[in-house]
């Protein structure tokens, strides 16, 4: 009912601005009185200034009336608001709800004297006001306290099954023109093959690479990877399982607690991991129009289900560079330490941050020598950094190995390989190996056989949080790990 007051009076006003534009344009041509070469056009000219400032002092008016309505309008719906949440605490319905009298506030006349009820209704419209002000200012800061305190306790949050967030999914990409017009689109095209202009970037971002190649990752693909990582499925597609013998599985899995997208292109694996899951998710864009479709999608599967929707709160979507977290900015000389502790989710308990995934799709080099070109330091070697600085349990799944960034040892890390499975990705439909990496500890071992420390450890990372790459006991830089790459024989079958 508000709501319409509001829309009458908001074409009352676009009506009023109207006429007022009109009668603004006629001022503007109106020459100035010393310009009358007649008294009669003196007078006329008078006149029509008088009737602009009466047009004027009237539309001024009728502001003044369409905001106060506005507010009343604004008002009341914040007190409905109000009752709805405290009967929904009390468990009953308010049946005093009339929607047919504005002025009885929402409420059956009284059956008493009427000086006393309009003096009691006043007195707690204050309060209900003030009340529905601080249910809203709680509303607001929920995405900051739902995981203030331990991961443990049980908040009861809907998942979506796998079947209901494909559906739901599918329906809102295809609402905006489907996978294949979306991703064949200039929006989401911008950023391959080296096209990074500013305009198509975050505010100074893109400095650390030449391009931002676009690739996605299906919901299917993303399914195995959680099955994988938490030991429900094993690490070859066609693995032998019989009753003597199981499926060969990652050699450390566990319960993800937390997700994080490094370029979370159109949004799907922040939603799947956040909804379906249930874990908080997050994701980081450096492209605008790709960061501007993922909340698109977000708020259109949001609309879809909001009969009963998922926790919104579970899903962060940034517009950002995640190499900011990393490489310090050239003319101040620091990094984004809060971008750090977004990614690394520093802002929860330790458990969650034990439990934490990182997924970069750096598929065929798009993070390495396909983004490179003038870069000292690239993506990969910041995924590296910010795999170092994880506490102990959290992995990094990533599509080319990254290892070979980090020192070699494998006290401090451990590399499993997967298969993807078939039509894992959105540009072909061959299995692709996944790259998982898995923190143990945080401090590693020269294999100088001359130091003089080689017993004594080493610490992953050093004073200013990068990885430490030289022995603090004899100075010798440590030995970088060798990449993993299929073999010859492997690629020429999957040429054939």
């Amino acid at each position: 009912k508000y709501s319409s007051s509001a829309s009458l009076a908001s074409e009352e006003f676009d009506a009023t601005h109207q006429r007022s534009n009109k009668s603004n344009s006629k001022r503007d041509c109106i020459p100035p009185l010393s310009a009358a070469k007649h008294p009669a056009q003196s007078d006329e000219v008078a006149k029509v200034i008088t009737k602009s400032q009466e047009e004027e002092n009237k539309r001024q008016k009728e502001e003044a009336q369409f905001e106060e309505e506005l507010r009343r309008a604004m008002k009341e719906s914040a007190k409905q608001q109000f009752r709805h949440k405290t009967n929904e605490a009390s468990g009953h319905v308010d049946l005093t709800m009339d929607d047919s009298d504005d002025d009885n506030n929402g409420k059956l006349p009284a059956k008493d004297d009427g000086s006393k009820a309009s003096a009691k209704n006043l007195g707690n419209e204050e309060a209900e006001m003030n009340e529905a002000i601080r249910l809203s200012l709680e509303e607001a800061e929920r995405p900051k306290q739902r995981y203030a305190e331990s991961e443990s306790i049980d908040l009861n949050l809907r998942k979506l099954s796998r079947y209901d967030f494909q559906r739901t999914v599918d329906e809102a990409v295809q609402e905006q023109g489907g996978y294949v017009d979306i991703e064949k689109g200039q929006m989401i095209k911008r950023g391959n093959a080296n096209d990074m202009k500013k305009s198509c970037v975050v505010d100074g971002g893109g400095q650390n690479q030449t391009g931002a190649e676009y690739g996605r990752y299906t919901i299917n693909g993303m399914w195995r990877v959680f099955d994988v990582l938490e030991g429900r499925d094993g690490i070859e597609i066609d693995g032998p399982e019989t009753a003597e013998s199981s499926p060969r599985k990652l050699s450390s899995t566990g319960k993800i607690k937390a997700f994080v997208d490094i370029g979370h292109g159109i949004g799907i694996q922040v939603l799947q991991a956040g909804w379906s899951l249930g874990v908080p998710a997050r994701g980081v864009e450096l492209m605008n129009y790709r960061h501007l479709i993922a909340n698109v999608i977000r708020e259109s599967v949001l609309e879809d289900l909001r009969s009963d929707p998922p926790d919104s709160t579970l899903v962060e979507l940034m517009h950002t560079d995640f190499s900011w977290a990393v490489v310090p900015d050239k003319k101040t000389h620091t990094r984004d330490e809060k971008l750090r502790s977004f990614l690394l989710f520093r802002d929860r308990s330790e458990e969650v941050q034990n439990g934490l995934v990182i997924f970069a799709n750096n598929a065929e080099e798009v993070f390495g020598a396909r983004s490179n070109q003038n870069v000292t330091k690239c993506l990969d070697e910041c995924l590296g950094e910010l795999f170092a600085n994880m506490q102990v349990g959290g992995r990094l799944v990533t599509l080319t190995d990254i290892s070979g960034h980090l020192t070699q040892s494998s006290e401090w890390f451990q590399h499993d390989v997967f298969e993807s499975g078939t039509e894992a990705v959105s540009w072909g439909n061959k299995s692709t190996n996944v790259h998982v990496l898995t923190k143990l500890k945080n401090e590693w071992f020269c294999q100088n056989k001359k130091c003089s420390g080689k017993y004594l450890p080493n610490s992953v990372l050093n004073d200013n949080g990068e990885l430490q790459m030289n022995c603090v006991y004899c100075g010798a830089p440590a030995k970088r790990c060798l990449r993993r790459r299929k073999p010859a024989s492997r690629r020429r079958q999957e040429d054939e």
